[in-house]
């Protein structure tokens, strides 16, 4: 069995249409009731969305979203993004694939759908503390020498010293 195959968790995917023009810029054409959800976004006015979304991309992301948008813009090609959105209640760790129009007219709508990874992160986040965790619990024994050696917690568990 794969490791988190029985995990509680659903990833919530909203789809979306856009255009995008020679600069990067996304206009929406259509959103879906997730879309708008992970974004926590009531408005369904597409304008007001476009011109307010690239300001919901975390600022540490930002540069990695403008290169997105322009690739986009150059090629015609599917894409991914991953990164961190600002919405009301928190920053929320997404996943954004775009699938370009089936023709070279740039004109055309693109496709798309935005993930919510922000509990997969959570789980990813808790995984890696107790792996963390395990491998700072751990000993080696040579068994020709005889000689133990000790992860470094091992020392803070006991209640030894350092040196000890």
């Amino acid at each position: 069995m794969r490791f988190c195959e029985n995990a509680p968790i659903q990833v919530p995917v909203g789809t979306f249409s856009c255009r995008i023009d020679k600069l990067g810029g996304m206009d929406f054409v259509h959103t879906s009731q997730t879309f708008l959800g992970i974004l926590e976004a009531e408005s369904e006015n597409m304008s007001a969305l476009s011109r307010l979304f690239p300001s919901a991309v975390h600022p540490d992301d930002r540069e990695t979203f403008s290169d997105f948008r322009r690739k986009a813009a150059d090629r015609l090609q599917p894409l991914t993004w991953e990164g961190r959105l600002n919405v009301v209640s928190q920053v929320r760790y997404v996943r954004i694939d775009l699938t370009p129009p089936h023709c070279s007219d740039r004109e055309k709508i693109w496709t798309g759908v935005l993930q919510d990874l922000t509990d997969v992160k959570a789980l990813q986040d808790r995984f890696e503390s107790v792996l963390d965790a395990a491998q700072a619990f751990t000993w080696r024994r040579d068994i020709r020498s005889g000689q133990s050696q000790f992860g470094s917690r091992w020392a803070q568990f006991a209640k030894h010293d350092e040196g000890e």
